[in-house]
């Protein structure tokens, strides 16, 4: 196996070697609908991460070459912060769902505001890609 760069769907590259990705500030044109791997629903497209921690690459996922995804459903509370996250969907199923929880547990939003308040956006799902780049 040659020498790869890790990679989510969001285009942050994660090496081996150098698996704990930080916090980070998001570049807010992520566009949706494009493959960027954010699913915005009941006509929202503001839901855009402000912060963002890359999920780390399962080593046995990367010594066996398994590429994949997963799809995460969660609430963004009034806070800005990621609750009741769970795995919707996943390919392959059980390989990379524990990093992309922990990963997407991490992660900012700003809240959604309703008459001057700041309230809970149940529902939001975005999709995390894992795949191997050789370089």
């Amino acid at each position: 196996m040659g020498l790869h760069h890790l990679v989510c769907r969001f285009g942050i590259v994660v090496k081996p070697g150098n698996r704990h990705a930080g916090l980070e500030a998001v570049n807010p044109d992520l566009g949706l609908g494009d493959g960027t791997g954010i699913v915005a629903h009941q006509g929202d497209t503001d839901i855009v991460p402000v912060v963002r921690v890359n999920p780390q690459y399962p080593i046995r996922a990367e010594e066996r070459g398994i590429e994949g995804w997963v799809e995460l459903e969660f609430t963004i509370s009034a806070a800005g912060t990621v609750k009741d996250a769970r795995v919707s969907s996943a390919k392959p199923k059980g390989v990379f769902d524990r990093a992309a929880l922990r990963a997407i547990k991490k992660w900012k939003y700003n809240p959604k505001i309703e008459d001057g308040v700041a309230v809970e956006r149940p529902g939001v799902t975005v999709r995390l890609k894992f795949d191997l780049e050789d370089t």
